[in-house]
């Protein structure tokens, strides 16, 4: 896991306008704004010596100029063997970017080590992440969301936080398509969290972190 730069809430100054994300760093320097930030999970391959992989990503405020595209930014990423460490460090880097928004497959195995992992965290009163079925599980149908990102004018920048998430999609070739997305953790991850941005309209600012507690807030 690499380093990644925190973000704030910043509330709008016009009435009723959505909540936005901001670079937390000092004024007077460049700062980049979101309109969304979302997390992805691909679970570790059970027993096939597999990596499981987070990322999070950000989808700009303002749309280009050129092409009215919202540019998406691998704002962080991870990866572990163990489902448990996977979490924890999802939910540290979740809290620095107030992600609240986070997509997993809620059918696969990962998912009962999820909510093992969920349960201790609330034992000890510690944050945890809350995960949502993604919209499309479709490896073809996100895929074309990828390639119509990084074709011709380039809508996803993966930058020194998406290195390996990006070496992972150079090694993939048209007959990966053919298999389950889940055979690939760290594209999977990629894949959960661009078709949360892609296939879903923004709803507001997604700020919430963590469920506390039953409250579940």
């Amino acid at each position: 896991m690499t380093s990644y730069q925190p973000l704030k809430i910043v509330n709008a100054n016009m009435p009723g306008a959505p909540r936005f994300w901001r670079e937390d760093l000092p004024p007077g320097r460049q700062r980049i704004e979101y309109r969304r930030v979302v997390g992805g999970i691909g679970w570790p391959r059970m027993g096939a010596n597999g990596a499981g992989y987070w990322c999070i990503l950000g989808e700009e405020r303002m749309p280009d100029a050129l092409t009215d595209t919202h540019t998406v930014r691998v704002l962080a990423s991870g990866s572990d063997d163990s489902v448990a460490m996977l979490l924890d460090e999802a939910t540290m880097a979740a809290s620095a970017l107030h992600c609240g928004r986070w997509s997993a497959p809620t059918n696969e195995p990962g998912m009962r080590l999820y909510i093992e992992w969920q349960r201790n965290r609330r034992k000890l009163a510690q944050p945890c992440i809350s995960l949502a079925h993604p919209p499309n599980q479709d490896f073809a149908v996100l895929w074309e969301l990828l390639k119509a990102r990084t074709k011709g004018a380039k809508a996803l920048v993966f930058g020194e936080q998406g290195e390996e998430l990006g070496a992972s999609l150079r090694e993939l070739d048209a007959a990966d398509m053919h298999s389950q997305l889940s055979h690939y953790p760290a594209v999977a991850a990629l894949l959960h969290a661009l078709g949360t941005i892609d296939l879903l309209q923004p709803q507001g600012a997604m700020t919430r972190t963590w469920h506390r507690g039953r409250a579940g807030y």
